[in-house]
């Protein structure tokens, strides 16, 4: 019965959602809930179905919510007016202080006191994970032994180049089946693993000992030249930390500004 009632509304104010009138579409111990609120959750362009079940769900969540509070409010006799007006003002004065931050605190951080910040801070930065620097190639069983061999021959090299990467490309896309060329970007060695995941990349000094690796399965053969590494708790390379040192300056300038003005007032 409650929820034929509660669908009866939701097609009352589907019905209606363009119009201003201010029905009250429900009513629980005193609580109003207005037509205009129950429309104004419902996103533009969504279609009647989708419409139906947001609004059905609001309005069964509401009823369940007044109910609730209802209660409360005949069974605790405790005065919360305090409680409210300290978090009234808590509000305030986050958004003044909000809205004055974004007049004021400049956000252009150098690649100087990017540095300088990562210099002076050592121990803030060290791997939870190892990360490491690759170039993957997985290339089909049936490769021809001579184009197998040519692209072994690129991935094995110690220096690998703009130029080397684009040989590699041009002689492995006709049979690759995953080609992967991060070679200037750091990245969780757990995609290596799910590459290959039968090297031993818990031992650490595996991956110091080999920079080239390769496995064959049923659908291919995997070929990978690790180019750099960091294991768990070295420091962390500046340009995987460098987003995260820049808000934390920003931070650092938004708490120093809002103790002044504090201290101004």
């Amino acid at each position: 019965m409650r929820q034929t009632s509660i669908l009866t509304l939701c097609l009352l104010i589907l019905a209606s959602c363009s119009s201003k009138d201010e029905d009250v579409v429900a009513t629980v111990y005193g609580h109003k809930l207005k037509r205009s609120e129950v429309a104004a959750i419902v996103p533009s362009g969504a279609s009647t179905e989708d419409s139906m079940a947001i609004t059905s769900q609001y309005i069964e969540q509401w009823i369940d919510q007044m109910v609730i509070i209802s209660k409360a409010e005949k069974n605790v006799r405790q005065d919360f007016s305090k409680q409210m007006e300290h978090y009234r003002n808590s509000l305030l004065v986050h958004a003044y202080e909000q809205q004055i931050l974004a007049q004021n605190i400049d956000t252009t951080v150098s690649d100087n006191e990017i540095a300088e910040y990562y210099d002076s801070h050592p121990n803030d930065f060290l791997l939870a994970s190892p990360i490491v620097k690759m170039v993957y190639v997985k290339i089909r069983k049936e490769t021809p032994q001579k184009i197998r061999q040519r692209i072994t021959s690129l991935m094995t090299t110690s220096n690998i180049s703009d130029e080397s990467i684009v040989k590699i490309q041009q002689a492995a896309s006709p049979y690759s089946i995953e080609i992967s060329m991060s070679y200037d970007q750091w990245m969780p060695l757990g995609d290596l693993r799910n590459k290959i995941p039968d090297i031993a990349f818990s031992n650490p000094s595996y991956l110091r000992y080999h920079n080239f690796m390769q496995q064959e399965d049923s659908t291919g053969v995997s070929l990978i030249n690790l180019i750099d590494h960091k294991i768990t708790n070295e420091r962390a390379p500046l340009e995987v930390e460098r987003d995260n040192i820049k808000a934390i300056i920003i931070n650092h300038r938004r708490v120093e500004f809002i103790k002044r003005m504090r201290q101004d007032i």
